[in-house]
């Protein structure tokens, strides 16, 4: 199961990188599963070395797929940011034009 995980996780990173935030979303929860499903039935008879390396492994890929998130997460916040921005300079554009609120006299036609 650990092996399974360690595949989806990859899977979850490729998504990742290529942006598809969704699907990459459905992939972590099913690596989560397996991931706590492995624990739960931990077998005796397996080395525990082999455990320790998939488990190491995984860590690995953990911190990878947290990284690309985490860049992830800032490029939007930075869009966002952005968008903010330009909101606000063409508010500042149409207040302009429209004249502002300052303009109060029943000489000045705002209407052309």
């Amino acid at each position: 199961m650990l092996d399974q995980a360690l595949d989806v996780g990859r899977r979850e990173l490729e998504l990742l990188v290529a942006g598809e935030i969704e699907q990459a979303e459905a992939l972590a929860h099913e690596r989560g599963d397996l991931i706590n499903n492995a624990l739960a039935r931990e077998s005796t008879d397996r080395d525990p070395r082999v455990l320790r390396d998939r488990l190491g492994e995984l860590q690995e890929l953990h911190n990878r797929i947290t990284s690309q998130a985490m860049r992830l997460r800032e490029e939007v916040k930075a869009d966002l940011l952005r968008t903010r921005q330009e909101g606000k300079r063409m508010d500042g554009y149409r207040s302009g034009v429209r004249g502002g609120a300052g303009v109060q006299s029943r000489f000045i036609s705002k209407h052309g």
